[in-house]
C-alpha cells in the first residue's frame, strides 16, 4: 500500500534536515470531532466510572491532550486533490512511502509509543456504539474514526502517545494522568511533537508540485542533491500529456 504526504518545501526541509516526523495534537485540528466519541464518553464510559463526572472529564481531556497524529494519504496513485488541499504552492513536495517503510522508519524512543491504522469514516448517528464495559482499551478506537465528510482524504494515520514509565503505557498511563493531574496541567501539553525517523527508509520517492516552474524545479533539485539524500526526485507529470 502506497502512502503519501503532501507539504510545502519548508516543512519538507525540516523533515529531512532534522530527521524528525511532525505529529499534531489530535484536538488541535480544525475538525472538532477528532478523537472524540460523544456517545462513548457520555454513556458507555460513565457505566465504568459511575458518579465520577469530574474524573470522566479529566480522562477525556487527558486522552486528547496526550495523543498526536501524523496523517498520510493512502492511494496507489498520485492525488490531484491532495496537491490542491495540502501542497498548492509552487515548489511544494509530496513524498511517497509505504506501510512497511513507515513502520520501519520510525525509530524506537524510550518515552513514546505508536499506533498505526487506517481511518474509518462513519456516520456518528448510525455507527454501532462502543461497549466500554467489554473492553476499556476501546477508549482509543475513536481516534481512528472520522466523519464521512472527510472520506476524500482516504487517510492512514500514526498516533504517538508520550509516556514516562516503560511499565505504565497506553490506557494505564492516561488513567494515571487523569487521576494525578489537574485539568490545567493536563491541558498544558505542547501542540506538536517530533519523533525520530530514518529518512532513507521512510521516503521512496520525492515529487515536486506539478505547478512548479522549470527554474524553480531545477533549483529545488539542486538543493536536494546538495543534501545528499540519495532518493529519486522528479517533477510531477500529473497534468502533462504523454
Amino acid at each position: 500500500m502506497k502512502l503519501w504526504k503532501f507539504m510545502d518545501l519548508i516543512k519538507f526541509l525540516n523533515l529531512v534536515l532534522t530527521e524528525q516526523l511532525h505529529f499534531q495534537r489530535i484536538n488541535s485540528f480544525k475538525d472538532t470531532y477528532e478523537g472524540y466519541d460523544q456517545y462513548f464518553y457520555k454513556n458507555e464510559l460513565s457505566k465504568v466510572f459511575p458518579g465520577e463526572q469530574d474524573q470522566l472529564k479529566k480522562l477525556s481531556e487527558a486522552i486528547r491532550f496526550n495523543s498526536y497524529v501524523s496523517c498520510w494519504h493512502s492511494n496507489e496513485y498520485e492525488s490531484a486533490a491532495m496537491w490542491d488541499l495540502y501542497a498548492s504552492k509552487n515548489g511544494s513536495i509530496a513524498i511517497e512511502s509505504n506501510l512497511e517503510a513507515l513502520k520501519e522508519s520510525i525509530l524506537e524512543h524510550p518515552e513514546m509509543m505508536f499506533e498505526f491504522n487506517n481511518v474509518t469514516y462513519i456516520d456518528y448517528n448510525k455507527h454501532e456504539k462502543t461497549k466500554a464495559s467489554q473492553q476499556i482499551d476501546e477508549i482509543f478506537r475513536c481516534q481512528f474514526y472520522k466523519r464521512k465528510s472527510f472520506k476524500h482524504e482516504n487517510e492512514y494515520r500514526v498516533i504517538l502517545r508520550p509516556f514516562n514509565n516503560k511499565n505504565n503505557k497506553g490506557i494505564l498511563n492516561i488513567v494515571t494522568i487523569a487521576r494525578n493531574q489537574s485539568l490545567e496541567v493536563i491541558r498544558s501539553t505542547p501542540v506538536t511533537m517530533k519523533a525520530p525517523v530514518d529518512i532513507k527508509k521512510l521516503i521512496k520517492k520525492i515529487y515536486i508540485s506539478p505547478d512548479t516552474s522549470e527554474w524553480e524545479t531545477k533549483t529545488i533539485i539542486s538543493l536536494l542533491e546538495r543534501i545528499n539524500l540519495d532518493i529519486e526526485i522528479v517533477k510531477s507529470e500529473l497534468y502533462e500529456i504523454i
